[in-house]
């Protein structure tokens, strides 16, 4: 399959802060991209000089066959063939939601029938005559991604799309971004800080902090094989404990638990890796539930390990809770698990083996 997007050592700077360091990746046809992390990480920023908001201050940027951004080469935004959504929809309030959709094709030959087509995709077809503030919240989040793929570009970049909806009618809009997005073959890039969002919609996913691409790789990939400590913190719940890596064991606050590897490292441990111990089990260490969560089909405890200044998330399905304030003791799942070793940029992952 075709790269539709192709950026090269991006950089983009704000005067001597440096927003995005030497971003690199590929976006294929037809596939949703996410750029992935925490409010600063420079998410936008990069997304802006895709759109050709921001000029970068080195790399090169390629849009379908076009170099838009390389050594001496700037195309301006409205030739580089990209449709924009931002947070708010940004619709025009004084003209009707059909003129918003024919806004950027009315001098095109099909422009009205490419809106007509982009209005019907997105099943606002029969609302063509009304204005954006006639509109709920969603329709006009989908009135915007009409205005934008009513020109058929190369791709669709969209900015935290769904921040200002409720979030019942956040996972509705989404189930239906998606379902347009694939009906309509379009190419996506998508800013959020929302990693559920990013997860359940994107083909694959680049976490990013402070500037920087940590890894790029499928829902499954960035969730389960975390590159890096930040990663594995961001994407759903869990803690990094401190640990020492032996020749015989791996030591942590939770006890002896395999043997491999030498060094100081941390362990990467999410709910429901722990599990309720027996008595005199000697892989487990007790503990207190200090706070209970009920979310219906599981319940999160916040346990602390007795001894010790650490507390834990602790997953149990259904809808039998731990008592607040009881004891018991806890230890590791057997399985594989993520091992940290060192920091920034020469950070590594290891797997050991558990039980």
């Amino acid at each position: 399959m075709n790269n539709v997007v192709e950026l090269t050592n991006v950089e983009v700077a704000y005067g001597s802060i440096l927003a995005v360091r030497g971003a690199t990746f590929a976006v294929a046809e037809r596939e949703i991209f996410a750029l992935l992390g925490p409010s600063g990480c420079g998410k936008t920023s990069l997304l802006r000089a895709i759109a050709g908001f921001e000029r970068p201050r080195r790399g090169s940027i390629r849009i379908g066959d076009t170099d838009v951004v390389s050594e001496g080469r700037w195309v301006q935004p409205e030739k580089r063939s990209v449709g924009m959504v931002f947070q708010e929809g940004a619709l025009f309030p004084h003209l009707t939601l059909w003129e918003n959709a024919r806004y950027g094709v009315k001098r095109e030959a099909r422009g009205e029938e490419q809106a007509r087509e982009a209005l019907n995709l997105v099943g606002l077809l029969p609302l063509k005559d009304r204005y954006p503030h006639e509109l709920s919240g969603g329709q006009q989040q989908r009135a915007a991604l009409a205005r934008a793929i009513a020109p058929r570009p190369k791709v669709v970049l969209l900015d935290e799309p769904f921040a200002s909806l409720d979030p019942a009618l956040r996972r509705r809009i989404r189930d239906d971004l998606r379902e347009i997005l694939h009906a309509a073959r379009m190419t996506a890039i998508l800013v959020t800080h929302d990693q559920e969002e990013a997860l359940d919609l994107a083909d694959r996913v680049a976490m990013m902090d402070r500037g920087r691409i940590l890894q790029v790789g499928t829902p499954a990939e960035i969730y389960d094989s975390p590159a890096r400590a930040e990663v594995a913190m961001f994407v759903g719940e869990g803690e990094c404990l401190s640990c020492r890596i032996g020749t015989e064991i791996l030591e942590s606050l939770l006890g002896p638990a395999a043997r491999e590897l030498e060094g100081d490292a941390k362990l990467f441990i999410r709910p429901e890796d722990l599990e309720v111990a027996e008595e005199g089990d000697p892989r487990s260490v007790p503990a207190v539930v200090e706070t209970v969560r009920f979310f219906g089909h599981d319940v999160l405890h916040s346990i602390r390990l007795e001894g010790a200044d650490c507390r834990l998330p602790f997953r149990t399905m259904g809808t039998a809770a731990l008592r607040r304030g009881s004891t018991l003791r806890i230890r590791l799942r057997s399985g594989r698990y993520g091992v940290f070793i060192g920091s920034d940029e020469s950070q590594v992952r290891r797997e050991i083996e558990v039980g």
